[in-house]
């Protein structure tokens, strides 16, 4: 398993509710042969009303691998309606993202402030791939968070990034 899978399997797990068992799929069976119809039987007995069995849960959804975490739409057999993610469980999980991306911008100005002040941005990019997988657009994100909140200045000639006094205060605090 490379570097790769195993990041990808991290945070896929960390980003999995807690609470939800993985479902795996059966594999696939050939159908049942016919067979020949049982002899009868006696009548059953009458069974009184107290003593009924209760009624039979629902059988559970299966869902193939990847189908929910890639995004693809793909068959599920299902018997009853698909569950829904409760509101709680979002909110949940949009704490735990808010979370992380706190510790991150604090984490990457941190960097900024160790290497003196002032840092090439490719350098910061790498950083922050590297130490908490952002990059690209979620990065871009988090420098339109650091500009307009005054926390650093960007010299658009030299592409360098300059921590500021809001941002050191954003560090302290």
């Amino acid at each position: 398993m490379g570097i790769r899978s195993r990041l990808k399997k991290r945070v896929k797990s960390l980003l999995k509710p807690d609470s939800a068992p993985e479902v795996r799929p059966e594999p696939p069976r050939a159908p049942p042969a016919p067979q020949a119809a049982p002899p009868p039987t006696a009548p059953p007995k009458a069974v009184s009303p107290q003593a009924a069995p209760p009624p039979a849960a629902p059988p559970k959804a299966v869902v193939p691998p990847g189908a929910v975490s890639r995004g693809r739409s793909a068959a599920v057999t299902s018997v009853g309606p698909p569950p829904s993610p409760t509101d709680e469980e979002e909110a949940r999980k949009l704490e735990k993202q808010r979370r992380f991306m706190e510790r991150a911008r604090k984490g990457v100005l941190q960097h900024v402030a160790e290497a003196g002040g002032a840092l090439p941005m490719k350098d910061m990019h790498d950083f922050s791939e590297r130490r908490f997988f952002i990059a690209h657009r979620a990065f871009s994100d988090m420098m339109e968070f650091f500009v307009d909140g005054g926390f650093v200045e960007v010299d658009g000639a030299t592409m360098d990034v300059r921590l500021t006094d809001a941002g050191r205060a954003f560090l302290d605090g």
